[in-house]
């Protein structure tokens, strides 16, 4: 199986958080485990 992003994006990760949010977010247990595991900068929402 395969799957092709038809919008594929390189730029700021910061962006790919902000579109989660955009279409509903997820559960807090996916931005921790994110923030876990490649965090993001101190205030980066602001």
């Amino acid at each position: 199986m395969c799957v092709i992003d038809p919008s594929v994006y390189y730029g700021h990760r910061e962006m790919d958080i902000a579109m989660t949010a955009l279409f509903g977010g997820f559960d807090a247990v996916f931005y921790d485990s994110y923030q876990e595991k490649y965090s993001l900068e101190p205030n980066w929402n602001e």
